[in-house]
């Protein structure tokens, strides 16, 4: 292979593309291969010669070579072409040609694709990425769907592939493989595809659907604007499908939608939602004008502090107030700070017990410039030692120990990593790093000494320096605590 490599470097530098392109009748196919490798070189179209040899290797480089890095754009073309006239069915080779039909995006490509779908030809891997260029007509990505290479290709009329599968799109719907009916579904609202809204609606009230498929036809129903989109809306916000509800609610938020109508799906939410759920209700009435949103909002305020109030919803609650811009509602947050006690950090802080996402919590952890958290404390043996490690830390403190320890850093400081000082009765100083403590003694490492053992009883005054931890109120958010207060949570040990 080196050499070979060398030698179709060599043949690259003669600049001979008509003799190279001759080599496609050689009777060696390493001699095919090398020509194919040195055309590649002189990004010749000449390459396309090879899209027809009796060898699948040599027929894969050739392809390699029309359509990858800078492409031989004369030759694309001919790679297209060759998606329903080659027999091989390698993925490096159906793959390009499937992606130079999306990429040439005319009338031809067009119809090459669909009747790539609708053959048996194709497996399914191939034809889901077939179907999903056709998809993708209007709007194709910028990021190539083979190298993710950035190209940008024009926009061309959505009517184009839609008409092409109009009449067959629908076969797909009842797919037993549903990863190619999901996407059927999902190309049926990106084409707009309006005559096939009856069969999406009955996907979406059909249980026996997955939830991925189910909310795939909600919002193919929203995308091309159908007349049955809000009894759609209002179906999935009923339903007992936690993943349904969500994704009726995301569609809620940017829908066309009357405001009231809106405000009172929202409602509904709160009445049958889980926690996330209603987390994104109250956030979603926050964007909503006063008038419909503030009745709901003030309710939830004037119940803070019932026996069944969620408290992971109270952060939510406190800024979906603040956001509607609404004088009375920002007063009666302001009052209910107020009323906090101004010495009790925790309770400044309390909004940020519950209710939190995990894996924004570990982007902070991981990567927040201001916390640096990774830099002090290690999880699973990556950080840190310069704090404690937290890979168990959930089970070591109380949801409540955890936010104070964020909050107010030297209220609480874990053994092994404080320093105090002790005045005893004998008026003898002795100051150390606290290793233990409990009612009846406290331990000290003073020095390169021995641990040294002191009855409470014995001691007259303590000092405890401050925590060389950052106080986390100064860095983050109630948001950023809330977030980061849950993945601390989640930390625990597999044998704990």
């Amino acid at each position: 292979p080196h050499l070979r490599h060398g030698v179709s470097y060599a043949l690259s530098n003669l600049a001979k593309e008509k003799e190279l392109g001759d080599l496609h009748a050689h009777n060696s196919q390493w001699v095919r291969l090398g020509a194919v490798v040195a055309l590649r070189e002189l990004r010749s179209a000449e390459a396309a010669r090879f899209l027809n040899d009796a060898n699948e290797l040599v027929v894969v480089e050739a392809a390699r070579a029309i359509h990858d890095d800078e492409s031989i754009l004369d030759a694309l073309p001919d790679l297209a072409a060759s998606l329903n006239s080659s027999s091989f069915t390698s993925e490096p080779f159906l793959r390009r040609a499937i992606n130079a039909n999306l990429r040439i995006g005319d009338q031809a490509s067009a119809k090459r694709l669909s009747d790539y779908v609708l053959s048996n030809k194709p497996s399914a891997k191939m034809k889901l990425q077939a179907l999903w260029s056709l998809g993708l007509w209007s709007a194709p990505p910028t990021l190539d769907r083979v190298e993710g290479r950035y190209r940008v290709l024009p926009a061309r009329e959505s009517q184009v592939a839609a008409g092409l599968l109009e009449n067959h799109l629908a076969n797909f719907f009842t797919d037993s493989d549903t990863v190619l009916q999901e996407a059927a579904i999902r190309v049926a609202g990106s084409l707009a595809i309006k005559s096939t809204e009856n069969d999406l609606q009955n996907i979406l009230q059909d249980g026996r659907n997955t939830a991925t498929a189910r909310s795939a036809a909600l919002t193919s129903l929203f995308d091309f604007k159908s007349s049955l989109r809000q009894e759609a809306l209002s179906f999935a916000l009923s339903s007992k499908e936690p993943k349904l509800r969500l994704a009726g609610q995301q569609l809620l938020v940017r829908s066309d939608l009357p405001d009231a109508v809106v405000g009172e799906m929202l409602e509904k939410v709160l009445e049958i939602g889980g926690t996330q759920e209603k987390q994104m209700a109250i956030r979603s009435l926050g964007t909503l004008p006063p008038a419909t949103s503030e009745p709901v909002l003030r309710s939830l305020i004037n119940d803070i502090g019932q026996a069944d109030t969620d408290p992971a919803l109270l952060l939510d609650i406190f800024q979906a107030a603040e956001n509607t811009g609404s004088a009375s509602l920002i007063s009666a947050v302001a009052a209910y700070e107020a009323s906090k006690p101004a010495d009790d950090m925790l309770a400044q802080y309390r909004e940020a017990l519950y209710g939190g996402d995990r894996r924004k919590g570990q982007d902070i952890f991981v990567g927040n410039e201001s916390a640096q958290c990774l830099r002090c404390h290690a999880v699973s043996g990556y950080g840190g030692q310069i704090g404690p490690g937290l890979s168990n830390i959930g089970n070591e403190l109380s949801r409540e120990d955890l936010l104070l320890s964020l909050v107010d850093p030297s209220a609480r400081i874990a053994p092994g990593y404080g320093t105090v000082s002790l005045t005893l009765q004998d008026s003898s100083v002795v100051s150390g790093v606290l290793m233990d403590e409990n009612d009846e003694q406290t331990t000290l490492k003073v020095g390169s000494d021995e641990e040294r053992i002191i009855a409470n009883a014995e001691i007259s005054e303590r000092l405890d320096f401050p925590s060389g931890m950052l106080d986390m109120k100064n860095l983050l958010s109630k948001e950023e605590l809330r977030d980061l207060m849950t993945f601390l949570v989640s930390l625990r040990s597999p044998e704990n």
